[in-house]
């Protein structure tokens, strides 16, 4: 885990190089028990494949105090367990009725493609 700033409002903890099942579930373990946590003078925490980024207001929280306390949630997350992941299926269909302008958009990608 490294802890790098971005900017004066923002940090960003970088798990592992490579997206893989082992960095996601680290990813979603901080994800989810920081947003448990509610650290005061944190706005917006954005999950990613392989990092956390939280967004925050430095009049209210140091970067030395919020990389404390994400080291406390890191020492919590060992002997956590995390619920199940949320799965979302959305339904997608193309052409027909629901796509009659993909013939088009297809002719001029192939126009394009020309030039």
């Amino acid at each position: 885990m490294r802890i790098v700033p971005l900017g004066d409002k923002a940090i960003q903890i970088q798990f592992h190089n490579e997206i893989s099942p082992e960095t996601n579930e680290e990813v979603r373990g901080f994800f989810y028990y920081l947003k448990k946590f509610k650290i005061p003078g944190v706005t917006e925490i954005v999950p990613t494949y392989r990092s956390v980024t939280l967004y925050y207001e430095p009049t209210m929280i140091s970067f030395d105090e919020l990389t404390e306390k994400i080291s406390s949630v890191k020492q919590i997350l060992a002997d956590q367990q995390l619920p199940p992941p949320r799965v979302i299926h959305i339904p997608t269909c193309y052409g027909g009725e629901f796509g009659p302008d993909l013939q088009y958009v297809a002719a001029l990608n192939k126009l394009s493609e020309e030039w």
